[in-house]
């Protein structure tokens, strides 16, 4: 193991996909490690090609069956979004062999630009997992208390490369990264025209995270069309910068928002964009409440792919005002919770999920839950109890 390498949560997945399909497919946003998480735990076994090579990229586009050919049984091949066209001739091999494991780990920065293909050639062949920024159980502050991680994880951000190169800026390092994020894939691959308006957009949306999203008026502030945010919205999502959390709506007859609410996978990027620098000023900014719910969102997120946990995240609002920030549905359970920054929270902090159960008896509630990052779980109300972010994610999953 490389004496800098950040061990992954994701690994043991990883792992387990690789012995249970014949391709495995790591999507993720670029810089949060696929790569050197992949050549670490499969180093010995591997060959590996990247097709951000241009040579390699050719190689594999004029001749993707000699390109296979050339690099043998096992193979890993990065951002494998630039030659779809392999996955036909990859689906041929798998199927002269069935029953070999393994083959072929790829990984790619634009889900939705290969995940048609995979799903479409390789339907049963591939097991797909999702990759994020670090969880705040692999940066190197695992010992800290909950409100440590929250806010140093949050300006620091999730990216391993700040991590490992602690005299690193996060304002140095995220201007470098939108930079070549907007130049180089947005405009390679997804032909924006106006790279400026794209580049107002994002900045927006980052200071309106967590809430629901309103096209018309992110239109408005961005100049462009609402069928141009859509798109936008959709490649961020797929390149595994935003997530969409959508709206419960499951057995009940009333009138309840359908808009999803918007949620960045690396609070670093919304401190970035909104001048956060230190827990001073993310006070004084009056945005810690936001960033804090974004941040615990984001985490669970990350968790549940990382252990490859069955999981459906929503959250419950209605037009007359009712909201409870989020509810977990597992096999088992499904919990009610709301979301404080602070290390203390009072019986008002349950309102909305214990008006939300008296409203709405149709929707079984098992437990409440009231996140903070105090490290001590506290009785709030009736069934629903304080408890950190850390605690809870370990309680869910």
């Amino acid at each position: 193991m490389k004496t800098n390498y950040i061990k992954r949560d994701i690994e043991k997945t990883v792992k387990h996909y690789a012995g249970i399909f014949p391709a495995v497919a790591v999507l993720g946003a670029r810089q949060t490690g696929k790569t050197t998480m992949l050549q670490n735990i499969f180093e010995k076994n591997y060959k590996y090609v990247s097709l951000d090579d241009l040579e390699q990229r050719e190689y594999a586009e004029n001749d993707p069956k000699g390109f296979l050919e050339d690099l043998g049984s096992r193979v890993i091949i990065d951002e494998i979004q630039y030659v779809p066209k392999l996955f036909s001739y990859v689906k041929m091999k798998i199927d002269a062999e069935p029953s070999v494991m393994g083959r072929y780990i790829f990984t790619g920065s634009q889900n939705f630009l290969i995940m048609k293909d995979f799903t479409e050639t390789l339907a049963g062949r591939i097991g797909i997992i999702n990759m994020h920024p670090l969880a705040c159980t692999e940066i190197p502050l695992v010992s800290a208390k909950p409100q440590v991680l929250f806010e140093q994880g949050s300006i620091r951000g999730g990216y391993p490369v700040l991590w490992k190169k602690r005299n690193l800026t996060p304002d140095e390092w995220y201007k470098s990264y939108i930079k070549i994020y907007i130049e180089r894939d947005v405009r390679n691959l997804f032909n924006i025209g106006n790279l400026r308006s794209f580049n107002t957009f994002v900045r927006i949306l980052a200071g309106r995270a967590g809430q629901i999203l309103n096209m018309s008026a992110l239109a408005a502030d961005s100049s462009v069309t609402v069928n141009t945010i859509k798109s936008w919205l959709s490649i961020l999502e797929s390149s595994g910068i935003i997530y969409l959390l959508y709206p419960y709506h499951k057995n009940i007859r009333s009138k309840l928002v359908k808009s999803p609410k918007v949620y960045f996978l690396d609070t670093g990027l919304i401190c970035y964009f909104n001048g956060i620098d230190s827990a001073d000023r993310m006070q004084k900014t009056g945005q810690k409440g936001a960033l804090f719910e974004n941040y615990c969102i984001s985490e669970i997120v990350k968790a549940a792919d990382n252990k490859g946990a069955d999981i459906e995240l929503s959250f419950f609002r209605n037009h007359s005002g009712l909201e409870v920030d989020l509810i977990v549905e597992n096999r088992k359970a499904v919990f009610a919770v709301e979301i404080k920054a602070g290390l203390s929270s009072g019986s008002g902090a349950a309102a909305g999920i214990l008006r939300m159960e008296k409203e709405y008896p149709s929707l079984t509630v098992n437990a409440g839950y009231v996140i903070t990052y105090n490290p001590e779980s506290i009785p709030v109300a009736k069934n629903v109890k304080s408890i950190s972010f850390v605690d809870f994610i370990n309680k869910v999953m």
